[in-house]
């Protein structure tokens, strides 16, 4: 079984404030699970959150000059 991560390990890894993830929980916008009570993350999941929320830059657009 993957090992499973803690709201601390979390806050750590994203380098966020614990309010800001708690807040991330109660909105449904991170991957989580709730066992007795107590938050927990697997770190695959996080892994794949963070990537499906990447922007990625958009190339400028060169106007052509006539």
């Amino acid at each position: 079984m993957e090992q499973l991560l803690t709201i601390d390990q979390v806050s750590e890894l994203l380098q966020i404030p614990k309010g800001s993830l708690y807040n991330l929980v109660n909105e449904d916008k991170i991957p989580y699970i709730k066992i007795g009570g107590r938050l927990r993350f697997k770190k695959s999941s996080i892994e794949k959150w963070i990537d499906g929320n990447e922007h990625k830059m958009q190339k400028p657009v060169r106007a052509e000059i006539p």
